[in-house]
């Protein structure tokens, strides 16, 4: 390292430790012990909570080490690989979602990073990226200017949509514009239900919901548009039902089921979560 400093050896080496760090503390999560320990005590158990804090403790430490490790990639006087740079500030903005403590600024440097460097893909718009950040931030940052402007990031995420397919007809042709004007589409209207703007977030589903009913695609392609539907949908009805009945105690400690994912996923940042509905 110190015979190739500020070099693009220097900054492989550098970036592989990152990942490799990533990789490590990922490893060292036991799902299946955690799972196990979940089902105790959902059975009435009484977790062990000085080894839970342990845990979790040593857990926050290992974040925090590999956010430091990113945050130093990003102040090389040097940077040769802008798709590597673009990693590391999607991935930054990322960890933001689980503390925001960076100021506005901060937190549009990271973002202006993503939008500079990270590449959208057809599984990936970067616009419709930053607007679900956002949007999952929303409720440790309800202050911030910043994260207010997701509907602006999720609308942009529709243009760009459109940019690529009139940039790229063969897309058409494999039939992949229905599923990424619908993914785009959802984002926005999952902004609309976070911000609790549910006649739009309805008017939006169901206009998803009408196209992907009216067009023969493959399943592979639509599941993953149908699952977000049906989980959606039962937001904006568990949103809908009967809430304006509700006390303002109600109002103000209501929690729906994509709210409480993601209070687990603050919890367990590694959890990977699977869940199924009986919806058609």
């Amino acid at each position: 390292m110190e015979k190739f400093p500020n070099t693009k050896f220097d900054e492989e080496v550098l970036y592989n430790r990152i990942e490799r760090a990533q990789k490590d503390m990922l490893k060292d999560f036991d799902l299946s012990k955690t799972m196990e320990n979940l089902s105790k005590i959902s059975e009435g158990a009484k977790p062990d909570m000085s080894k839970l804090l342990e845990d979790s403790q040593k857990r926050i430490v290992k974040m925090n080490a590999i956010k430091k490790m990113r945050q130093d990639y990003l102040k090389r006087p040097n940077h040769f690989d802008t798709v590597k740079l673009g990693e590391v500030y999607y991935s930054l903005l990322q960890s933001a979602n689980f503390n925001l403590e960076t100021g506005d600024d901060n937190l549009q440097d990271l973002i202006d990073g993503v939008l500079k460097y990270k590449k959208s893909t057809t599984s990936q718009i970067v616009n419709s990226e930053i607007a679900k950040i956002l949007t999952r931030a929303k409720i440790n940052a309800k202050d911030n200017k910043i994260v207010k402007d997701a509907v602006k990031y999720a609308r942009a995420g529709m243009d760009d949509v459109e940019v690529m397919l009139k940039e790229k007809p063969a897309l058409t042709m494999q039939k992949l514009d229905i599923p990424m004007r619908g993914n785009a589409k959802l984002v926005l209207a999952e902004v609309y239900l976070k911000d609790g703007n549910l006649e739009e977030a309805e008017k939006l589903l169901m206009e998803i919901q009408s196209t992907v009913s009216a067009n023969s695609i493959e399943a592979g392609q639509i599941s993953d548009i149908s699952r977000s539907l049906n989980r959606d949908f039962a937001d904006l009805y568990v949103e809908k039902k009967d809430f304006d009945k509700a006390s303002e105690m109600q109002k103000a400690t209501a929690v729906n089921f994509a709210q409480l994912l993601e209070m687990v996923a603050k919890a367990v940042p590694e959890m990977r979560i699977r869940f199924s509905t009986s919806n058609p």
